[in-house]
C-alpha cells in the first residue's frame, strides 16, 4: 500500500461466499472496502482488502484466469 500500487483480482463462487469472506476479514480487523451494486438490489459485488488479508484469500482463484 505504501510501496506498491498492484492489484490482484480473485474470485469466489457467489455472494454468500463473498459475505463469509468479509465476515472473516472483519473478525481479524483487516482494513477493507465493500462494494455494493444498487442495480442488483444492493448486492455485494466486490471487496478490496489490505495486504494483511493475504492468508485469508490464499485459497481463492485468480479471476479471469481462463479467459482468452
Amino acid at each position: 500500500m505504501t510501496s506498491s500500487n498492484n492489484l490482484v483480482l480473485l474470485e469466489v463462487e457467489d455472494e454468500p461466499q463473498l459475505v463469509q469472506l468479509i465476515k472473516q476479514v472483519v473478525a481479524t480487523g483487516v482494513k477493507r472496502a465493500v462494494f455494493r451494486e444498487p442495480d442488483f438490489d444492493d448486492a455485494i459485488t466486490a471487496v478490496a482488502l489490505a495486504p494483511e488479508a493475504a492468508s485469508l484469500v490464499s485459497n481463492l482463484r485468480l479471476a479471469l484466469r481462463d479467459v482468452a
